[in-house]
């Protein structure tokens, strides 16, 4: 590129048929862990949220919630305020039902969904009120 600038590449799971979707789990968990955007695995927190929001809604969904499954308790707030929260803001009106289910089935699931934040009306009037039900009505609405 001229001038010594780089092109960022774009490294989306649904554009890199060769990252290990274990890997990038792990690697965000370890940057969540460190808390530093200094982490050097950092890239996998990159991969992970660009992931969400270009992939079909049933692989975002597989993909956030194998994260949360793998994920200790204290990195669940990263977890909610980033990928979770892409996904209900992306996809969750595809997902609304499977949403609900997995709140009510998984109370890790239902704790992290209360820590989202979304605008008011962002959603269908009625995905958003069942969302926000589905997280015990803890979802910051903005």
């Amino acid at each position: 590129m001229p001038n010594g600038t780089t092109k960022q590449r774009d490294t989306s799971l649904s554009d890199a048929q060769d990252l290990d979707r274990d890997a990038v789990i792990a690697g965000y968990i370890r940057h969540a862990l460190a808390g530093s955007e200094d982490s050097a695995d950092f890239w996998a927190c990159d991969t992970l949220n660009q992931s969400v929001t270009r992939l079909p809604a049933e692989e975002a969904w597989d993909l956030v919630v194998s994260l949360l499954r793998r994920a200790p308790d204290e990195i669940l707030g990263n977890i909610a305020a980033g990928p979770l929260e892409d996904l209900v803001r992306k996809h969750g009106v595809a997902l609304v039902d499977w949403i609900d289910g997995e709140s009510r089935r998984d109370a890790r699931f239902r704790f992290a969904l209360g820590r989202i934040w979304l605008r008011r009306g962002e959603l269908p009037d009625g995905v958003e009120t069942r969302i926000v039900a589905a997280s015990d009505a803890r979802i910051t609405l903005l």
